[in-house]
C-alpha cells in the first residue's frame, strides 16, 4: 500500500462532496449510496475517508449493530461495514485492504477481540474476498466465518 494514502475520519469538504458525486455517477457504483445518503446512522469511529496525496479516492462506511449473526451473539458488539468504494484506478493497489485493516484494528482496540466485523461481498468476488480475508486479517481475527446467503435484489442484506 502506498505511503501516500491515509485513512481519516469521515469529514467531507465541498471538494470531497463533488468527488463523491462524481464517483457515484459511475455505472459501477449504481447500487451505492455514498457517505451522505445512508439510511442508517454511520459509526463515525469506523467510517473513513480514504485519501491519496490528500485527495479523496474512496470511503469505507460502517454502522454499529446488535443484529446477531447467530442468536448466541446478540450481546457481542458488532460493526457492519455497509459500503466500500475505491477509485477504479487504485483497485489493484491494496489500498482497500489497508482501509479495512485500519477499521478492524480500531474496532478490536475499542470493543475487544470478541467483537464482530460484518461485511458483504458479491457472488462474483466471494472466493477472492474470502481468501483475502483469511490471509490479511488473521492478525486481528481469532475466527473468520463465511455466511452465504442470497437475496432477490442487490439491496437485500443478509442475514
Amino acid at each position: 500500500m502506498p505511503r501516500s494514502c491515509s485513512f481519516e475520519p469521515l469529514e467531507l469538504s465541498a471538494a470531497d462532496i463533488e468527488a463523491v458525486e462524481r464517483y457515484l455517477s459511475d455505472p459501477e457504483a449504481a447500487d451505492m449510496l455514498g457517505p451522505f445518503r445512508q439510511a442508517e446512522p454511520l459509526a463515525l469511529d469506523f467510517s473513513i475517508a480514504i485519501r491519496r496525496h490528500g485527495q479523496l479516492v474512496g470511503w469505507l462506511l460502517a454502522t454499529e449493530t446488535r443484529h446477531p449473526l447467530i442468536e448466541a451473539s446478540s450481546d457481542v458488539p458488532a460493526i457492519r461495514y455497509l459500503e466500500a468504494y475505491l477509485d477504479p484506478a487504485y483497485r489493484q493497489s491494496g489500498i482497500m485492504v489497508g482501509a479495512y485493516y485500519h477499521c478492524y484494528s480500531r474496532q478490536m482496540a475499542r470493543f475487544g477481540r470478541d467483537s464482530i466485523a460484518i461485511y458483504y461481498t458479491s457472488h462474483d468476488s466471494r472466493p477472492r474476498m474470502v481468501a483475502l480475508t483469511l490471509r490479511r486479517f488473521a492478525p486481528v481475527a481469532e475466527r473468520v466465518e463465511t455466511i452465504l446467503c442470497a437475496g432477490s435484489r442487490l439491496s437485500v442484506f443478509c442475514p
